[in-house]
């Protein structure tokens, strides 16, 4: 059974940190070239159980490597990691489409790191079922979902905990109103692009998106640039996802701060104007937001995030919604107070 994994990195001091990493769990083989990749893959090909190459052997987008990689006795028998880090991302979608398996990002998180290899070389094993992450799109939104959570200090439970909710919303418009004609396949492309609703935040500088105080107005503008940044980044991503998933994480990246009444952005929307997708994400968002507690801000109790809703302090939100809010609140608060225990 194969036990390597071959890194390749031309920074030596990269390539040390990830043998530190790996060297406890597999044999690892280092490349610091093109010319050292090949050579290893000819001769230790039977033994390899995965690839981690960072972008520098990669030179930005060429992805003539990848292809040799799968067209050489590894085949398709082992995953394939890009290293790269959070700015990269736009860069590397592509890879996707080559058949990139996941990424890896810098700095190294040796969990992480593990548990991805783990799960994936398993996948390739036949030991885990494929669908649970072998879909291209799948494992960018988690890809995504990650991202956020590690540039931006929202938890990856705030993601979790807004799809969820973003559920129950997005189950009871499609019950009761069917002037939207919600299907399950719609409930379930919201709920997966809920996920994708602040992705643009790992566009925006440090200094803003961690400021633990109130923002400056002319901070507040650059971080309001996430929506139209967001929906910009998700765009690179529709040749793997096509154009009805990629539409919708696009509508509710963008139009997820927009509000019913016109005072929202980055446009200013009214009423329908918003996409029923970003309206229900919208409302999903701003309960979990405020019922926990952020970098700026403590938690609001239960009852007083539910006033403040009700009566637009977060934002005017339609009718419709509010009805739908307030008929589902036992099971949003069910699901807040179930994943604080």
């Amino acid at each position: 059974m194969n036990t390597a994994v071959l890194i390749a990195d031309r920074d030596e001091k990269m390539r040390d940190a990830l043998k530190h990493i790996l060297c406890g769990t597999y044999q690892v083989f280092a490349a610091g070239s093109l010319n050292d990749v090949h050579r290893i893959i000819e001769a230790e090909h039977s033994r390899i159980s995965a690839v981690i190459i960072d972008l520098s052997v990669l030179k930005g987008t060429d992805t003539s490597l990848i292809k040799d990689i799968k067209s050489s006795p590894l085949n398709d028998d082992v995953p394939i990691f890009i290293v790269c880090t959070f700015s990269d991302i736009a860069t590397i979608l592509n890879f996707f489409n080559e058949g990139i398996t996941d990424f890896i990002f810098k700095p190294f998180d040796k969990d992480v790191i593990l548990q991805r290899l783990k799960t994936f070389i398993d996948i390739y094993r036949g030991n885990l079922d494929r669908g649970v992450f072998g879909h291209k799109s799948e494992r960018l939104t988690v890809l995504f979902g990650d991202v956020v959570h590690a540039r931006s200090l929202e938890s990856s439970e705030h993601i979790q905990r807004v799809k969820k909710l973003t559920r129950i919303i997005a189950e009871d418009i499609k019950k009761h109103y069917p002037q939207y004609a919600l299907s399950d396949r719609d409930v379930d492309n919201i709920v997966s692009a809920s996920a994708m609703h602040d992705v643009g935040k790992i566009l925006i500088p440090d200094d803003i998106l961690l400021k633990p105080t109130k923002l400056t107005p002319n901070e507040f503008e650059v971080m309001k640039t996430h929506t139209t940044k967001g929906c910009e980044l998700l765009e690179e991503a529709r040749g793997i996802w096509g154009d009805e998933y990629t539409d919708i994480c696009k509508d509710i990246a963008l139009y997820h701060h927009e509000r019913y009444d016109g005072n929202g952005y980055p446009y200013g929307l009214k009423g329908n104007e918003i996409p029923i997708s970003a309206q229900i994400v919208s409302i999903a968002d701003v309960y979990d937001a405020l019922i926990n507690q952020r970098v700026y801000k403590a938690p609001v109790i239960q009852s007083e995030t539910y006033n403040m809703i009700i009566s637009g302090q977060c934002g005017k939100f339609s009718d419709i919604l509010l009805d739908s809010f307030k008929r589902q609140i036992k099971n949003l608060e069910e699901i807040s107070e179930n994943e604080k225990k």
